[in-house]
């Protein structure tokens, strides 16, 4: 059983205006936990994802992150954004972007050394991507700059990584490779997905949190409809699809 809280989230309330889009939610990451965020569209799962990064402060409400406020914890935090779109000639290389994920430990606007340097190739051999360490990253498939993104969040020897929809610029053909990496990292570090994919997460992590603008569900992966059914809001059902065992929304009318 995991002891080490990474990431505590208590009674967190966030209002836009005079709408409540998190009201009361609680959530604690543990070291080494796998953590998949799921629930509908506007249900604040990317708001929940900036809380735990600091960018959206709650109303009501408190997070730490290795026991410190989260302004002082995040360098203990490797983050994935959605998505980054890069030109074919936009003049940076791989090894650029990943040396950005020393500034944390590093500092803005300071030289970075040696041992930066080293690090930042040693996330790209962890994600498979030495290779292509002084390539443009505009001329990389989408699936080749996700694991550049991971070798940048990875770089600063995080205790936990966030990733919000990071199968989204991936081939289907490569995202059973690509959770595989992640199920690797868990090894050394608390992973937590944000996906609306349910399919895949809910057979690639350990845990589930269900967030419909309240905390609906957090615990096992083994779903049921109506744990589902209660976060979206509509009719859902279990069925097998190719070689795995997975779950999908069921079609149904709209009124």
């Amino acid at each position: 059983m995991h002891e080490e809280v990474i990431l505590s989230m208590k009674n967190i309330t966030v209002q836009y205006g005079s709408t409540t889009v998190l009201d009361d939610v609680s959530i604690d990451i543990h070291d080494h936990d796998s953590v998949g965020i799921i629930g509908p569209n506007g249900g604040g799962k990317t708001t929940l994802l900036k809380v735990m990064l600091g960018l959206v402060t709650p109303v009501k409400g408190e997070v730490t992150i290795c026991g410190l406020p989260v302004e002082k914890g995040l360098t203990h935090v490797g983050y994935v954004p959605q998505r980054e779109n890069f030109l074919s000639d936009f003049p940076i290389s791989v090894m650029d972007v990943v040396m950005m994920g020393r500034y944390p430990k590093r500092g803005m606007f300071k030289r970075y050394t040696a041992e930066d340097k080293e690090l930042a190739m040693e996330a790209l051999r962890y994600v498979d991507m030495a290779e292509y360490a002084h390539r443009q990253i505009g001329q990389l498939s989408g699936g080749q700059q996700q694991r550049v993104f991971i070798a940048r969040a990875i770089a600063c020897d995080p205790e936990i990584l966030l990733l919000d929809e990071p199968t989204s610029s991936i081939d289907p053909v490569q995202q059973n490779a690509f959770y595989e990496m992640l199920k690797d990292l868990n090894k050394k570090m608390a992973v937590v997905i944000v996906s609306h994919d349910i399919s895949a997460i809910s057979v690639n992590v350990e845990e589930i949190v269900c967030l419909n603008r309240t905390l609906h569900y957090h615990g096992s992966s083994e779903l049921t409809e109506e744990i589902l059914e209660d976060t979206y809001q509509c009719p859902l059902q279990f069925i097998s699809h190719g070689h795995i065992p997975h779950r999908v929304l069921k079609e149904h009318d709209h009124v």
